[in-house]
């Protein structure tokens, strides 16, 4: 058996100093409910890239900028932000999808019918992730969503 070497793993390991986009999108799903009396929620669900189906994996691919490959490979994140509607039996929207590699930028989005959009950086991400929330796009869908409620 060889002799056992000294720790060759630095010090300290410590995460980045930049905040992982998850959080900051579970911080804004948790603003959501407020904002609509609690009649739809945003919730956000991660899974890795190496989980997804054949299909899912060929849709992300074409969903993807030719040369903005968020994910190496298999590796990587997709964080789901949903609307959920509790009073509709718990209806859930994908309003958007972000992607990164094993590292958090660049981080790329995809919202149906959009071009991706392409965030290098933590302030990138937060501005587009403020054009996302704010556009007229989102206030159409939660205005229907509670419509629906209001009308079931």
């Amino acid at each position: 058996m060889p002799k056992l070497r000294s720790d060759l793993w630095p010090p300290t390991i410590s995460g980045p100093e930049v905040v992982a986009p998850v959080t900051i999108l579970r911080e804004q799903a948790a603003m959501l409910g407020k904002k609509t009396n609690g009649l739809v929620l945003a919730s956000v669900r991660t899974t890795t890239r190496d989980s997804l189906t054949r299909d899912e994996k060929t849709g992300l691919r074409a969903l993807t900028r030719p040369g903005h490959d968020a994910g190496n490979g298999n590796e990587g994140f997709i964080h789901s932000f949903q609307l959920v509607v509790p009073a509709l039996e718990d209806y859930t929207y994908t309003l958007f999808r972000v992607e990164h590699g094993i590292e958090f930028y660049p981080a790329e989005f995809h919202q149906p019918g959009r071009m991706g959009q392409r965030a290098d950086s933590e302030e990138e991400f937060i501005d587009i992730l403020r054009e996302i929330l704010s556009s007229d796009n989102t206030r159409r869908v939660i205005g229907s969503l509670i419509a629906q409620v209001e009308t079931a």
